[in-house]
This record gives structure tokens, sequence and C-alpha cells, in this order.
């Protein structure tokens, strides 16, 4: 009782509800069928205007279904056609709000896009205009500058002439101030040979008027006479010599001088140098100041041009063939030890060398000289001059005299129109005043010279001692430079120069 009081109305009724709606739809069909069943021809022919009416659509498939469709078919087909046929008046008016809201903003929208393009147009008008300008400007630019360059080419091109002109004739002076200087050379050394000459003819003389004093009374006035008048012009000839020996010494600025040997250039960068403390550096890298394992202290460090030097390999070590090595009690060259080998692709442009206090260096088990070069016969010149007896004083002899060089801040005037530079950044291969070539720079410090005069410049009495630590010499192809005016002798001068 209490389940059929909660049920709805629906619950209770639904099924005669749905039964009634289908006697109904049934009965409003079959009314309309019978209805309009005298009717159907005329509906036929007049079908556009009454498909739509109520009593004709759910009859349509029975009316009017074409060939080939089914009555439900149809009839739904007619129902769909004109649902949309009445519903489209009512919809236009619907959305017609819509639309005219669209259409405003369509139209805002072409306002838009034609004051845009009213824009862009005139962007373009000017762009084309500023393009006409400045091709304008750059085509007269072009006129003005095409022969502006053309001239600065050509005027380049002068001053390139020119300058090889003026190279070409400064090097041409220079070579016959070389060769002049060369021949004048020549001429002091061809004297010094016809003095030597002359004394000797006069000693044999001296010698024949002995003979004559004990053997031929009778020739001795004639003699006399003969080694009276040679002795004449030789007295003649010593003083133009000695004229001529003091002209070139006025026009060269040095007396002749010879050396040992040819300079030495040395070694690779990456010979390996053993220090005392057990280990090894190469020599690019060595520091004066440095202890070798031999004991020798490195006094000064050389870095040379490598051109037109012959390399050659000896027991691992790369140096030049000039070098001096020590091989059975003797100083030969290197290049003509059995066991060197010569390298000709050798391309580096630097080779180094280094003094030391031993005046040698140990190598792989080889002895070389350092760069002074100096073996017995400079030692026994050395102790005879000094009255040294043992090689340790005449080493510390040449330590002190051989040995300095000028403070790094000094400037260097250079070749041309180059600046001045300090000595510390001249560079191997640069070309100093006067054309003078750069072939070597020498590093060294001022606790290694111990003769302080020797460092330029030197303080005046009186005033400090302080230098600065690093000290600079040059070696040059002249075996001279000039700083502030003065012309300095090159680094070889102290070796060559004290021996």
């Amino acid at each position: 009782m209490n389940d059929i009081k909660s049920m709805s109305y629906a619950d209770r009724y639904g099924t005669s509800i749905l039964m009634f709606c289908v006697l109904m739809i049934v009965l409003f069909v079959a009314i309309s069928y019978f209805r309009l069943s005298g009717e159907f021809q005329p509906i036929r022919d007049n079908w556009v205007n009454r498909r739509c009416e109520p009593s004709v659509i759910p009859l349509a498939g029975i009316i009017n279904a074409p060939e080939g469709e089914g009555i439900l078919e149809y009839t739904s087909k007619n129902f769909t056609y004109c649902v949309n046929t009445m519903l489209k008046p009512m919809a236009d008016k619907v959305v017609s709000p819509f639309d005219v809201l669209m259409n405003g903003i369509l139209n805002i929208f072409n306002r838009i896009k034609g004051a845009i393009e009213s824009v862009r147009n005139m962007l373009m008008s000017v762009r084309g205009n500023l393009t006409t300008i400045v091709r304008n400007i750059y085509n007269r630019l072009i006129n003005i500058v095409v022969p502006i360059q053309d001239m600065l080419i050509r005027a380049k091109d002068l001053f390139g002439k020119a300058n090889a002109i003026m190279q070409t004739s400064t090097n041409m002076i220079v070579t016959l101030l070389m060769i002049i200087k060369s021949f004048l050379g020549y001429i002091v050394a061809a004297a010094a040979n016809i003095l030597v000459t002359m004394a000797l003819v006069m000693a044999l003389m001296a010698g024949i008027l002995a003979a004559c004093w004990f053997w031929c009374p009778w020739m001795l006035p004639y003699a006399i006479y003969v080694l009276a008048f040679y002795t004449s012009i030789y007295i003649v000839v010593i003083v133009l010599l000695c004229i001529i020996i003091v002209f070139v010494k006025n026009v060269t600025g040095s007396t002749a001088r010879v050396t040992m040997f040819n300079a030495p250039s040395c070694f690779d960068e990456n010979t390996p140098l053993a220090l005392a403390d057990g280990t090894t550096r190469d020599i690019a890298h060595i520091c004066v100041g440095d202890t070798l394992k031999d004991g020798g202290v490195v006094t000064a460090k050389l870095k040379l041009a490598a051109s037109s030097e012959k390399i050659y390999i000896l027991r691992n070590v790369i140096v030049s063939g000039t070098h001096r090595i020590q091989h059975n009690d003797s100083w030969i060259p290197v290049s003509e030890h059995p066991e060197a080998n010569r390298l000709f692709e050798y391309n580096k442009p630097y080779l180094y060398c280094v003094n030391t206090t031993t005046k040698k260096i140990v190598i792989n088990e080889c002895v070389f000289m350092d760069w002074d070069e100096v073996d017995d016969s400079v030692l026994t010149r050395i102790k005879s001059r000094t009255a040294m007896c043992d090689d340790a004083k005449a080493y510390d002899v040449i330590r002190r005299h051989c040995n300095g060089g000028i403070q790094e801040d000094v400037w260097i005037s250079m070749h041309g129109t180059q600046s001045a530079v300090r000595i510390k950044d001249v560079r191997v291969g640069d070309t100093l005043k006067n054309a003078i070539e750069v072939y070597g720079i020498v590093e060294t410090t001022a606790d290694m010279v111990l003769d302080k005069h020797n460092i330029y410049p030197s303080p005046e009495k009186g005033e400090s001692t302080k230098f600065s630590k690093k000290i600079y010499h040059l070696l040059t192809k002249p075996r001279y430079f000039f700083v502030d005016g003065a012309k300095f002798m090159d680094y070889n001068n102290y070796i060559d120069g004290f021996c």
C-alpha cells in the first residue's frame, strides 16, 4: 500500500498515457487519410504550396512519394523540408541583430584595413623617395670617391716606388760604404804585411852587413850605404802607413781585429741543459744565474738568427756547424766531427747560446765552448797579461771584463721612419739606425756584470748605484750600433777587444 502511494502519476498511468498518444496519432492519421483521400490528386497538382499543411505532412509519403523512395523515407524528408522552411524566417529574424553587428564590425575592420593600406602606401612612397635620394647621394659620392681613391692608389704606388728607390739607393750607399770600409781594412792589413816584410828585409840586410864586417870588409861601405838608404825608405813607408791606419780608424771608427772563429750561432731551442739541482731545462728557457750540472753559472743568454747557418745533429744535439766541440783534446768545429750529420731541412728561425763561468757547455757528454769561445791559447795570453797562474783566475778576469750591456729602458733608434723602441723590445732581425741589422740579442743581469762601468748608462760619482735588473746587448752585422747618438761596439767587442 505504501509503495502505491509513493509512485508518481506517470509511474501509475504511463502505459495508459502512451497507448492514448499512439491511438490519438493513429486516429489523427486515419482521419486525415479519410478526409483527404478524395483530395490526393489536387494536393499532388499543387504539391509545392500544400506539402507543408499540417494535415498533409503525416501523409506526404502516401500522397506524393517518388518512385524508388519509401513512404516513411519521403515523409521524413518532407517533414524536414517543411520544418526548415517554416523556421527560416524566424531564424533570420533571430540572427539579424548579429548580422547587423557583424556587418558593423566588418565595416570597422575594412576602414582600419583601408587606413593601414593608406599608411603602407605612404610609407612605400616615402621609402621609394628615400631610396631615390640615397641612390642619388651614393652615386654622387661614388663619382667623388672613385677619383679620389684612384688618386690615392696612384699616390700610394708613387710613394711605394719612391720608397723602393730610396731604400735601394740607401742600400747601395751602405753597400758602397761597407765596400770602402772593407777596402780600407784590406789596405790596413796589406800595410801591416808590408811593414812585416820590410822589417824582415831590414833584418836580412843587417845580417849581410854583419857578414861583410867579418868576411868582406871591402864591401862594408856599400852595405852601410844600402842599409841607410833602405832604412830611410822604411821610415818614410812607416810614416805613410801610420797616416793610412789613422785615417782608416777615423773613417771606420775602429781598428781591425782578428777573432779566433766566426760567430758560432749555437743550439736548437729545445736543447736540454742539465742543472745542478738534477733537473733539465731547454736552452730557450734557461735563465741568467742558473747553475749547470758541471758547476758553471750562466752569465749571459743569447738569441740568434738561424738563417744561412748549416745545422748538424751530434749525439742528439742539434747545433750549428761552426760551433766548437772538444774532440781528442782539441777544439774542432762540429761540422768536422766524425759523428756529426748535416740536417738539410732545419727551418726554425732562431738558435740559442749561453756564456758560463767555466766557458764550457756540457750536453749529452759532449763538451762545447760557450759563446766567447775561449780556448787554451786565449787563456795563456790572459794569464801572461794579468800575471794569473791558473785557469780559474783567468776565467774570473774574463767574467769581470767581458760582460756588460745597456739597461732595459734605454731607447734605441730604428731605421727609416720606424719609431724608437726600448732595447728590451728590440727583436732579432730588426733594422736599427743607419741600416744596421740585428742578428742576436744578449740578455744578462746587473748581478752578473762585475764591472759596473760596462753597464750603460752608469751612475755618476756620488749618485746611487742602482741598475735595472735586466741588462741587454746586441749583436749586429757591422759589429756596432748607436745609442743616444753615440757609437757602441756590439757584445763581441768585450771578448775580442780584451783578448
